[in-house]
Protein backbone atom coordinates (compact mmCIF):
# COMPACT_ATOMS: atom_id res chain seq x y z
CA UNK A 1 0.00 0.00 0.00
CA UNK A 2 1.42 3.61 -0.98
CA UNK A 3 1.90 6.30 1.74
CA UNK A 4 2.09 9.97 1.78
CA UNK A 5 5.44 11.14 3.26
CA UNK A 6 7.00 14.30 3.69
CA UNK A 7 11.13 14.01 3.02
CA UNK A 8 12.50 15.90 6.18
CA UNK A 9 15.74 15.13 5.61
CA UNK A 10 18.83 12.48 4.13
CA UNK A 11 19.88 8.74 5.66
CA UNK A 12 23.28 8.10 6.22
CA UNK A 13 23.65 6.84 2.37
CA UNK A 14 22.35 10.31 0.90
CA UNK A 15 18.78 9.14 0.79
CA UNK A 16 15.60 11.11 1.28
CA UNK A 17 14.20 10.08 5.19
CA UNK A 18 10.79 10.52 6.05
CA UNK A 19 8.22 8.30 7.92
CA UNK A 20 11.14 6.25 9.25
CA UNK A 21 11.68 5.13 5.59
CA UNK A 22 14.72 5.56 3.18
CA UNK A 23 13.80 6.69 -0.32
CA UNK A 24 16.26 6.97 -3.16
CA UNK A 25 15.84 10.07 -5.15
CA UNK A 26 13.64 11.70 -2.95
CA UNK A 27 14.95 15.53 -1.57
CA UNK A 28 13.94 17.52 1.56
CA UNK A 29 11.30 19.29 1.28
CA UNK A 30 9.53 16.59 -1.11
CA UNK A 31 5.94 15.49 -0.54
CA UNK A 32 5.93 12.10 -2.38
CA UNK A 33 3.75 8.65 -2.69
CA UNK A 34 5.99 5.82 -1.87
CA UNK A 35 5.82 2.02 -2.11
CA UNK A 36 6.89 0.53 1.57
CA UNK A 37 9.23 -2.15 -0.33
CA UNK A 38 10.72 -3.50 3.21
CA UNK A 39 9.10 -2.96 6.23
CA UNK A 40 12.23 -4.58 8.06
CA UNK A 41 14.42 -2.62 6.32
CA UNK A 42 12.63 0.75 6.26
CA UNK A 43 13.35 1.30 2.56
CA UNK A 44 10.51 2.31 0.33
CA UNK A 45 10.01 3.03 -3.39
CA UNK A 46 9.85 6.94 -5.21
CA UNK A 47 6.31 6.14 -7.10
CA UNK A 48 5.17 10.33 -7.81
CA UNK A 49 5.86 13.64 -6.32
CA UNK A 50 2.86 15.25 -4.62
CA UNK A 51 4.80 18.35 -4.31
CA UNK A 52 8.49 18.62 -5.41
CA UNK A 53 10.96 20.69 -3.09
CA UNK A 54 12.25 24.19 -4.22
CA UNK A 55 15.65 22.53 -3.95
CA UNK A 56 14.54 20.14 -7.04
CA UNK A 57 15.90 20.71 -10.80
CA UNK A 58 15.39 18.69 -13.70
CA UNK A 59 17.91 16.53 -14.46
CA UNK A 60 19.73 16.25 -17.99
CA UNK A 61 20.33 12.58 -18.14
CA UNK A 62 18.16 10.38 -19.52
CA UNK A 63 19.00 7.08 -16.89
CA UNK A 64 17.78 9.65 -14.06
CA UNK A 65 16.11 7.38 -11.78
CA UNK A 66 17.00 3.87 -12.67
CA UNK A 67 20.80 4.20 -12.20
CA UNK A 68 22.82 4.45 -9.00
CA UNK A 69 25.33 6.54 -10.07
CA UNK A 70 24.17 10.09 -9.55
CA UNK A 71 21.21 10.05 -7.06
CA UNK A 72 21.31 13.75 -6.17
CA UNK A 73 21.56 14.55 -9.84
CA UNK A 74 17.77 16.16 -9.45
CA UNK A 75 19.12 18.56 -6.87
CA UNK A 76 20.53 21.52 -7.31
CA UNK A 77 24.18 22.37 -7.14
CA UNK A 78 23.93 24.79 -4.48
CA UNK A 79 21.62 22.62 -2.47
CA UNK A 80 23.95 19.66 -2.35
CA UNK A 81 26.49 21.65 -0.97
CA UNK A 82 24.17 23.23 1.70
CA UNK A 83 23.35 19.76 2.50
CA UNK A 84 26.72 18.45 2.42
CA UNK A 85 28.31 21.37 4.75
CA UNK A 86 25.36 20.27 6.67
CA UNK A 87 27.02 16.24 7.59
CA UNK A 88 30.48 17.99 8.30
CA UNK A 89 28.84 20.41 10.75
CA UNK A 90 27.33 17.19 12.53
CA UNK A 91 30.25 15.31 12.54
CA UNK A 92 32.87 18.00 13.51
CA UNK A 93 30.76 20.53 14.31
CA UNK A 94 31.89 23.35 12.17
CA UNK A 95 32.72 23.43 8.45
CA UNK A 96 33.91 26.07 5.91
CA UNK A 97 32.12 26.73 3.35
CA UNK A 98 32.52 23.94 0.70
CA UNK A 99 34.57 25.34 -2.79
CA UNK A 100 32.45 23.99 -5.48
CA UNK A 101 33.79 22.55 -8.46
CA UNK A 102 33.81 24.29 -11.67
CA UNK A 103 31.94 21.90 -13.91
CA UNK A 104 29.16 20.12 -12.57
CA UNK A 105 29.36 17.77 -15.45
CA UNK A 106 31.57 15.69 -17.56
CA UNK A 107 34.32 16.51 -14.21
CA UNK A 108 35.43 13.04 -13.83
CA UNK A 109 38.66 11.76 -15.53
CA UNK A 110 37.60 7.90 -14.35
CA UNK A 111 34.89 5.80 -15.00
CA UNK A 112 34.43 2.66 -13.98
CA UNK A 113 31.59 0.38 -15.54
CA UNK A 114 30.21 -3.16 -15.56
CA UNK A 115 29.18 -5.26 -18.42
CA UNK A 116 25.76 -6.59 -18.93
CA UNK A 117 23.44 -8.86 -20.46
CA UNK A 118 23.18 -8.17 -24.34
CA UNK A 119 26.30 -6.63 -24.57
CA UNK A 120 25.33 -3.75 -22.52
CA UNK A 121 27.96 -1.61 -20.39
CA UNK A 122 26.84 0.95 -17.65
CA UNK A 123 26.19 1.39 -14.04
CA UNK A 124 23.68 -0.23 -11.89
CA UNK A 125 20.62 -0.10 -10.19
CA UNK A 126 19.52 -0.78 -6.72
CA UNK A 127 18.95 -4.45 -7.70
CA UNK A 128 21.76 -4.72 -8.98
CA UNK A 129 20.79 -4.99 -13.35
CA UNK A 130 23.02 -3.32 -15.67
CA UNK A 131 21.39 0.17 -16.96
CA UNK A 132 23.40 0.35 -20.73
CA UNK A 133 24.79 3.50 -20.62
CA UNK A 134 24.25 5.57 -23.34
CA UNK A 135 24.91 9.19 -22.33
CA UNK A 136 27.07 9.03 -19.05
CA UNK A 137 27.40 13.10 -17.60
CA UNK A 138 29.73 12.60 -15.20
CA UNK A 139 32.63 12.00 -18.13
CA UNK A 140 33.82 13.65 -21.18
CA UNK A 141 32.30 13.28 -24.25
CA UNK A 142 35.33 11.92 -26.08
CA UNK A 143 35.36 8.93 -23.23
CA UNK A 144 31.62 8.53 -24.04
CA UNK A 145 32.52 7.88 -27.74
CA UNK A 146 35.23 5.62 -26.62
CA UNK A 147 33.11 3.50 -24.44
CA UNK A 148 30.48 3.26 -27.21
CA UNK A 149 33.32 1.92 -29.53
CA UNK A 150 33.98 -0.97 -26.72
CA UNK A 151 29.87 -1.89 -26.65
CA UNK A 152 30.56 -2.21 -30.48
CA UNK A 153 33.11 -4.56 -30.37
CA UNK A 154 32.41 -6.73 -27.85
CA UNK A 155 28.99 -6.78 -29.71
CA UNK A 156 30.49 -7.91 -32.60
CA UNK A 157 32.35 -10.50 -31.34
CA UNK A 158 30.04 -11.98 -29.08
CA UNK A 159 31.51 -11.25 -25.79
CA UNK A 160 29.11 -12.00 -22.77
CA UNK A 161 29.34 -10.82 -19.42
CA UNK A 162 29.93 -12.82 -16.63
CA UNK A 163 28.93 -15.39 -15.34
CA UNK A 164 27.84 -16.78 -18.67
CA UNK A 165 30.67 -14.91 -20.16
CA UNK A 166 34.32 -13.29 -19.22
CA UNK A 167 33.61 -9.52 -19.67
CA UNK A 168 33.55 -7.81 -16.36
CA UNK A 169 34.22 -4.59 -15.92
CA UNK A 170 36.01 -1.44 -18.51
CA UNK A 171 37.81 1.13 -16.57
CA UNK A 172 38.58 4.13 -19.00
CA UNK A 173 40.59 6.77 -17.52
CA UNK A 174 41.36 10.38 -19.07
CA UNK A 175 44.30 12.71 -18.55
CA UNK A 176 42.18 16.23 -19.12
CA UNK A 177 45.37 18.54 -18.86
CA UNK A 178 47.51 16.23 -20.54
CA UNK A 179 45.40 15.01 -23.23
CA UNK A 180 45.71 11.01 -23.09
CA UNK A 181 43.25 8.12 -22.53
CA UNK A 182 43.91 4.39 -21.16
CA UNK A 183 41.16 1.85 -20.46
CA UNK A 184 41.52 -1.05 -18.48
CA UNK A 185 39.03 -4.23 -19.55
CA UNK A 186 38.48 -6.35 -17.01
CA UNK A 187 37.67 -10.40 -17.29
CA UNK A 188 37.30 -13.98 -15.41
CA UNK A 189 39.96 -16.36 -15.79
CA UNK A 190 37.51 -18.13 -18.18
CA UNK A 191 39.11 -17.27 -21.81
CA UNK A 192 40.99 -15.01 -23.73
CA UNK A 193 40.32 -11.36 -24.20
CA UNK A 194 41.57 -10.06 -28.18
CA UNK A 195 43.27 -7.31 -26.87
CA UNK A 196 45.46 -6.92 -29.74
CA UNK A 197 42.40 -6.47 -32.07
CA UNK A 198 40.38 -4.16 -29.51
CA UNK A 199 43.89 -1.95 -29.35
CA UNK A 200 44.19 -1.42 -33.39
CA UNK A 201 40.46 -0.16 -33.35
CA UNK A 202 40.78 2.07 -30.90
CA UNK A 203 44.54 2.99 -30.56
CA UNK A 204 43.39 6.83 -32.77
CA UNK A 205 41.59 7.47 -29.93
CA UNK A 206 43.41 6.26 -26.55
CA UNK A 207 47.22 5.92 -25.88
CA UNK A 208 47.14 2.49 -23.82
CA UNK A 209 44.70 -0.31 -23.11
CA UNK A 210 45.44 -2.59 -20.59
CA UNK A 211 43.88 -6.10 -20.04
CA UNK A 212 43.64 -7.66 -16.49
CA UNK A 213 42.22 -11.01 -14.89
CA UNK A 214 39.85 -10.42 -11.55
CA UNK A 215 39.50 -14.10 -9.71
CA UNK A 216 37.73 -12.93 -7.17
CA UNK A 217 34.01 -13.42 -6.79
CA UNK A 218 33.74 -9.83 -5.61
CA UNK A 219 32.47 -6.71 -8.10
CA UNK A 220 35.86 -4.73 -8.15
CA UNK A 221 37.25 -3.44 -11.19
CA UNK A 222 40.85 -4.54 -10.60
CA UNK A 223 42.63 -6.97 -11.33
CA UNK A 224 46.19 -8.95 -12.45
CA UNK A 225 47.68 -7.58 -15.95
CA UNK A 226 48.16 -9.97 -18.05
CA UNK A 227 48.91 -7.43 -21.24
CA UNK A 228 49.39 -3.73 -22.41
CA UNK A 229 49.67 -2.27 -25.75
CA UNK A 230 50.86 1.47 -25.30
CA UNK A 231 50.88 3.59 -22.28
CA UNK A 232 50.04 1.31 -19.16
CA UNK A 233 49.83 4.47 -17.46
CA UNK A 234 48.53 7.74 -17.37
CA UNK A 235 50.14 11.30 -17.56
CA UNK A 236 48.33 14.36 -16.10
CA UNK A 237 49.35 17.52 -14.92
CA UNK A 238 48.10 19.25 -11.35
CA UNK A 239 49.01 23.45 -11.11
CA UNK A 240 52.32 22.37 -13.11
CA UNK A 241 53.33 19.48 -11.25
CA UNK A 242 53.54 16.19 -13.49
CA UNK A 243 51.92 13.02 -12.59
CA UNK A 244 52.19 8.91 -14.03
CA UNK A 245 49.69 7.22 -12.68
CA UNK A 246 49.67 4.02 -13.42
CA UNK A 247 46.17 2.32 -15.27
CA UNK A 248 45.27 0.59 -11.64
CA UNK A 249 46.26 3.32 -8.98
CA UNK A 250 44.11 5.52 -7.27
CA UNK A 251 43.84 9.73 -8.32
CA UNK A 252 41.85 12.14 -7.69
CA UNK A 253 38.93 11.87 -10.03
CA UNK A 254 37.64 15.46 -10.25
CA UNK A 255 40.90 17.48 -11.93
CA UNK A 256 39.93 20.89 -11.22
CA UNK A 257 38.94 20.40 -7.85
CA UNK A 258 42.23 18.57 -6.99
CA UNK A 259 44.24 21.04 -8.13
CA UNK A 260 41.87 23.49 -5.82
CA UNK A 261 43.42 21.19 -3.08
CA UNK A 262 47.08 21.59 -4.34
CA UNK A 263 46.39 25.33 -3.91
CA UNK A 264 45.20 25.13 -0.48
CA UNK A 265 48.14 22.82 0.41
CA UNK A 266 50.24 25.21 -0.62
CA UNK A 267 48.98 28.33 0.61
CA UNK A 268 48.77 26.28 3.85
Amino acid sequence: MNEKIGISGFDERGRGFGNELSIRFAYPGDLIEAEVTSRRKKIARLVSLIKPSDSRQTPPCKHFGMCGGCPWQGLKYEAQLKFKEGIIKELFYDCEPILPSPEEYFYRNRMDFAFGPDFSIGLKDNKNHIINIEKCWLMSEDSNSIIDRIRHFVSLNKLESYWTGIMRHVVIREGRNNKNTIVNIITSDKGVFPLEELWEQLKDAVSGISWSINLSPADRSYGDIQKTFGQDHLIESLNGIKFKVPVQSFFQTNTLQAEKLLKIIEDF
